[in-house]
């Protein structure tokens, strides 16, 4: 069971029923505790720190985001009726490039909301970036 479904009331309390609009306040913590603890459950308790470079450079660095991102999307998706979600991941290798994300297309500020997170392994040898947007009917 995911640490929505336990909180279940509480972040239903963040929906405005009325307007469609969410009370991130309540809503973002939980939602990033949940990206949280599946970024860590799948990078500190899998084999990708013991993939060979050839691996990690293929597509399977993809295939392994894709499969996060899914995660995320199941364990956000039964507590936001009517909302739409979209979720995106990213592996960075070691290193000081600056990265910039930009979607303003895809939503209305007023009613549509993003969260976050980023993972750095122990040794700073890489970083997955993943951003969930939760946008209203």
């Amino acid at each position: 069971m995911s640490n929505l479904n336990k909180n279940k009331e509480d972040i239903n309390s963040g929906i405005n029923d009325n307007t469609g609009i969410l009370n991130m306040e309540k809503v973002k913590p939980e939602i990033e505790k949940v990206i949280n603890n599946i970024l860590k459950k799948n990078f500190e308790n899998s084999e990708f720190e013991n993939q060979t470079k050839e691996n990690k450079e293929s597509n399977h660095n993809q295939e392994f985001i894709d499969q996060i991102c899914n995660e995320v999307i199941k364990d956000v998706y039964s507590q936001f009726n009517g909302f739409k979600l979209v979720c995106t991941g990213h592996l960075f290798g070691k290193g000081n490039a600056a990265f910039f994300f930009n979607s303003y297309s895809l939503w209305d500020k007023k009613t549509d909301y993003y969260v976050t997170s980023l993972y750095t392994d122990k040794d700073e040898t890489f970083y997955a970036y993943i951003c969930l947007f939760i946008i209203a009917p």
